[in-house]
């Protein structure tokens, strides 16, 4: 989807269920996106961008900076940066796009993708050069990911059919009696496809960690990082909103202990992000909402607890907002496609 961003310069949002369900990740094929880039080839994205050059020829500016098109040059985009393809011929090559949450939301480090070295805004140049052998590396990566797309999608198809197509089986017989399940002809399992369908996004999720982990060490051997004398006060406004979030809420909290005004701290956060610094903090606030539903047992209420809300119903309003479900069916509806789950119905 394509709207209206900063500047009014048109800004593309993440499919999320392109294929059917939400799914945060994809891999496309650069030269599949002509239509895009003669359309708007001046555009900025709500989500991170991977973009590694197979040919072509030409420009490709991000932000303030410009560089030459070539095999095996990869450009590293943030979300809500500017880019412009100045191009005659659309180059070929792979593009990898993920949402920050298809990561963080299932690993300790909160802010890992904003604190790799090649998707540092205004601070590091957003692209490098690499050898045709760490080339032909993250290809082969890319191509993984490609494929685990693919199953993915078929998982999908297999439960589109499943109920209609399940057939009726005894797997087991205890001391209880003989247990009825069925089995998935498209698949040929005794599991429903909605497993599959979750085992697929973990071996993503380990892939896309895989590559960013590898590029994020190729970047930094390329490029290392700059003695500054201070660091930002936006980074030190995430490193503050991670260290205190379950107790302080309040911009006003930062702001004070960063010595500047609410305003002038949400003027930075805006420029770097593109989102208020409230809405940041309320961001980490769902994302340690979603781990603490998807990973333990505990009530509603104690979470709501856990995080400084000492109204439970003012904290499941602002996860409803923030998610569009209640906490109570967000983690119904991910528990149930979990392999634990699956296990455990067995």
């Amino acid at each position: 989807m394509i709207v209206k961003g900063m500047n009014n310069i048109p800004q593309y949002q993440f499919r999320k269920t392109k294929y059917g369900s939400e799914l945060l990740i994809d891999l496309i094929r650069l030269e599949s996106l002509e239509t895009y880039i003669r359309k708007t080839p001046r555009h900025s994205l709500t989500y991170y961008d991977i973009t590694l050059i197979d040919e072509g020829a030409g420009r490709f500016a991000i932000d303030e900076h410009e560089f030459e098109i070539e095999k095996n040059r990869l450009y590293f985009t943030a979300p809500n940066q500017i880019r412009e393809w100045k191009v005659d011929k659309i180059p070929t090559g792979m593009v990898l796009i993920f949402e920050e949450e298809f990561l963080c939301n299932f690993f300790n480090d909160a802010l890992f993708v904003q604190n790799l070295s090649f998707f540092g805004k205004g601070t590091n140049t957003p692209q490098m050069s690499i050898s045709t052998e760490q080339g032909d590396y993250l290809r082969n990566i890319m191509v993984q990911i490609e494929h685990e797309i693919h199953s993915y999608i078929s998982a999908l198809s297999c439960c589109l059919s499943a109920g209609s197509k399940a057939v009726s089986s005894n797997i087991y017989t205890s001391k209880y009696g003989a247990r009825k399940d069925y089995t998935y002809p498209c698949c040929g399992s005794y599991l429903p496809c909605s497993f599959h369908e979750n085992k697929e996004t973990h071996l993503l999720r380990a892939l896309l960690y895989q590559a960013l982990a590898w590029l994020n060490n190729i970047y930094l051997s390329q490029c290392p990082p700059m003695k500054e004398p201070h660091i930002s006060k936006s980074v030190q406004f995430r490193q503050l909103v991670d260290q205190h979030f379950s107790q302080e809420h309040s911009v006003a909290f930062y702001a004070g202990q960063l010595c500047i005004t609410p305003g002038h701290l949400n003027d930075l956060v805006r420029k770097e992000s593109g989102t208020t610094a409230k809405q940041f903090i309320i961001n980490r606030l769902t994302t340690e909402a979603k781990r603490l539903l998807l990973y333990s047992e505990l009530p509603v209420s104690e979470i709501a607890w856990k995080l400084g809300y000492t109204d439970p119903s003012y904290f499941v309003r602002l996860f409803r907002n923030e998610t569009g479900s209640s906490p109570l069916t967000f983690r119904q509806q991910k528990k149930c496609t979990s392999p634990e789950h699956f296990k455990k119905s067995l």
